[in-house]
């Protein structure tokens, strides 16, 4: 589900409101795991696919429409492959998760696998949160 306005009053610590940012729908698979926030600062890091590609998704809540946006459309920062396997390993995640992390990014498990796997009623730690 598309999601405009996604700034300062967005709630970000509603994960399935932010799960919902999934523009464009036609490049965007899941996004299936809010995998760190900030509150404060006001940043969410998802697990997703671009493309077909397992990938992590970035994006800011500030003003209006966040960072970054299309006609007031959310959408989320696409990382490469290379780039995200640059930001993975200072993620703050139990040794658990970030394996299904790595194991979701490296294309050897699915989204759905890995949204089950960071379920809170399953693993708490995984849901980290700066």
């Amino acid at each position: 589900m598309a999601r405009r306005h996604c700034g300062r009053n967005f709630p970000l610590r509603d994960d399935g409101e932010v799960l919902k940012i999934d523009t464009p729908r036609d490049k965007v698979g899941g996004p299936y795991v809010v995998v760190v926030k900030s509150l404060a600062e006001r940043w969410a890091i998802v697990a997703m696919e671009w493309e077909s590609g397992p990938c992590l998704g970035i994006r800011w809540f500030w003003e209006r429409n966040g960072y970054p946006y299309t006609f007031d459309w959310g959408r989320w920062l696409v990382n490469s492959t290379s780039l995200s396997e640059i930001i993975r390993p200072g993620l703050p995640l139990e040794d658990g998760c970030r394996r299904m992390l790595e194991d979701f990014l490296a294309g050897r498990i699915p989204g759905d696998r890995l949204r089950r796997a960071f379920d809170p009623a399953n693993i708490t730690l995984c849901w980290n949160r700066i």
